[in-house]
């Protein structure tokens, strides 16, 4: 029997707790009983769709880690939607393992999921205890402002397979990387921050930022376009698997290299990337490297980077150089030259160009 259109869950589960009303809502938790995951796993999608609401203030408690192994069509897709907890408006909401031993959300078999507005957060970084994971080949998940912090890996996504994308997401301060993604995951608008290991770690990724993140900012996979590195333990590097393109990047403050890449056998072509005091400098190439355009700065292009705003300067050799080139990096095709991260509004990542 196909689920309804609609399934209600709240932290605090009440009446009838089968989903099918606020007032009837399942539980969050996948610790307890009557948990909207049971409810997911016992049946498909409704024909056009079913939509799980999440309805909680943040953050929500769990002792269980989520495990959806229900997957949809391609014309019944699951969502799932972060609201607040009277359901008037759509908000993330954040599931706090607070110290469990479990990854928050795990995806398995479960092709066509869209998730929009949801945090995993835990202070257990244990290997392991990752905020998303994507445990087996997945297709065509989705995710939209959602945000994976003090886990162990943020965004868990290696084993995904096709068509599978995050745009507007975060990962915060996680023990190892914050996106591990696979050659065919897309990300756009995404910032990784202080994260134990790289910030990005595969795939092919379009106005992105990562700072001060231990290991390389952005692993690229064949593509790049408009992404900064800054203050990195390497700005940007690429995976072997063939050609790569970076496109109107940004590395500054790096502590070893802007640049670098080890293919012996196909080219990392650099078009209209820019460059600022990298402690080893701009590249490293040890196979072919291509650098068209290059942009040299000669100053800091930012106003405050060190303290997450990214927003461009008008310092000769620096900003303005930039804002000269009107590079694709986010802020540089706005007329605000907004700041990613320098004060989150209700709804993650306006302030990333100004487009979401």
């Amino acid at each position: 029997m196909a689920l309804p259109s609609t399934l209600w869950a709240a932290a605090a589960a009440a009446g009838a707790k089968d989903g099918s009303s606020l007032a009837n809502a399942a539980g969050i938790d996948a610790g307890a009983a009557n948990d909207i995951w049971t409810i997911v796993n016992a049946d498909a999608p409704a024909a056009g769709g079913t939509t799980v609401r999440l309805c909680a203030d943040s953050p929500v408690t769990v002792s269980g880690g989520a495990t959806v192994t229900r997957d949809g069509t391609n014309a019944n897709r699951f969502t799932l939607q972060g609201r607040t907890a009277a359901d008037d408006a759509d908000a993330e909401v954040a599931l706090d393992a607070n110290g469990g031993a479990f990854p928050v959300l795990t995806l398995a078999t479960a092709d066509y999921w869209l998730v929009n507005d949801f945090r995993a957060t835990n202070t257990n970084q244990a290997a392991g205890n990752s905020g998303v994971v994507v445990s087996v080949d997945a297709d065509n998940l989705g995710f939209a402002r959602c945000r994976a912090d003090n886990c162990y890996q943020g965004f868990a996504l290696a084993s995904a397979s096709t068509f599978n994308w995050l745009r507007a997401c975060r990962a915060d301060n996680n023990a190892s990387t914050g996106f591990v993604l696979n050659l065919y995951c897309r990300a756009n608008y995404c910032v990784a921050h202080e994260n134990g290991g790289h910030g990005f770690d595969g795939g092919d990724l379009s106005r992105c930022l990562a700072y001060t993140n231990v290991g390389t900012g952005l692993i690229v996979s064949t593509l790049g376009v408009g992404l900064v590195a800054y203050d990195n333990g390497l700005g940007f590097t690429c995976l072997s698997t063939g050609p790569v393109l970076l496109e109107d990047c940004v590395a500054t403050g790096n502590a070893t290299y802007g640049y670098s890449c080890a293919l012996t056998t196909h080219h990392l072509t650099l078009s209209r990337c820019a460059s600022y005091s990298n402690t080893s400098g701009r590249s490293l190439a040890t196979g072919k490297l291509v650098d068209s355009e290059a942009i040299v700065l000669t100053a800091n292009p930012f106003i405050d980077a060190a303290n997450g705003n990214f927003a461009l300067n008008m310092v000769a050799g620096g900003g303005r150089m930039l804002r000269n080139k009107t590079l694709l990096f986010p802020g540089g095709m706005t007329t605000g030259y907004q700041a990613p991260g320098v004060a989150e509004p209700a709804h993650l990542y306006d302030a990333l160009g100004g487009l979401l």
